[in-house]
């Protein structure tokens, strides 16, 4: 693996588990909410995130070890999971708004600084354990110095939009990042198209971190792209 990039791939993938939030922490994910504003519907302007603003406190490599875990010498990955539906919440108010797209941006400065353990630090401790069992040698990779991705190799952000808070007091919205995928139609004609996720964040103090992610969900055994369901936004 060469960066955390590689890392997100595996985790975007892995099993999703359900996740029961105490009542406390959706208190204070909906107090958070309505304090001030009104709703937002997300950002749709193209960002390209700096590597320079990856500045985030990194996470100890022990910790990431032990909340990923340590795969057994060949053991299988765990098999992907794909929820049926995306999540339905209420539009995110200004503070919220702010907070969500802090993070994705900053996940996205991380990625381009190839800084893993800044980039981990992003997600939450379920989140990081979502990403796992990975095999050892990953962690000697993650604990390398970070070298930038060069200026006109580095990730951007199309849009991010629907932003929203969810019935059990997380985030969710719609990210897509300019890394192309490529489909061929029955005729053989291709199309381009941006990279499109839905992302899942609680709040922790005063930051959102990453805890789930995925780029389709399955419905009747077919999977469906995240970027079907939701279309692009208007600019």
């Amino acid at each position: 693996m060469r960066h955390l990039g590689s890392v997100v791939a595996i985790g975007a993938t892995m099993v999703l588990a359900t996740m029961v939030i105490s009542g406390d922490m959706a208190a204070l994910a909906l107090t958070a909410n309505q304090s001030d504003g009104t709703p937002t519907a997300g950002t749709p302007s193209p960002m390209a995130p700096d590597p320079a603003n990856c500045l985030v406190e990194p996470r100890p490599i022990e910790e990431v070890r032990d909340l990923i875990g340590v795969a057994t010498p060949g053991a299988e990955l765990p098999r992907p999971v794909f929820p049926r539906e995306l999540p339905s919440g209420t539009a995110a108010y200004d503070r919220t708004v702010a907070g969500v797209t802090r993070t994705i941006i900053e996940v996205v400065d991380c990625g381009n600084a190839a800084d893993d353990l800044r980039f981990l630090a992003l997600y939450s401790d379920i989140g990081l354990a979502r990403l796992g069992p990975l095999p050892a040698e990953t962690f000697v990779v993650v604990a390398d110095l970070a070298t930038p991705t060069a200026h006109g190799e580095r990730s951007v952000i199309a849009w991010i939009t629907r932003i929203e808070l969810l019935d059990d007091g997380r985030a969710g919205a719609v990210v897509a990042i300019d890394d192309a995928i490529y489909e061929t139609g029955p005729s053989g004609d291709v199309t381009i198209r941006d990279r499109v996720m839905y992302v899942i964040l609680v709040q922790k103090g005063d930051r959102w971190l990453i805890e789930e992610t995925f780029e389709t969900v399955v419905r009747d055994g077919r999977g469906v792209d995240v970027a079907d369901l939701v279309g692009t936004p208007a600019p």
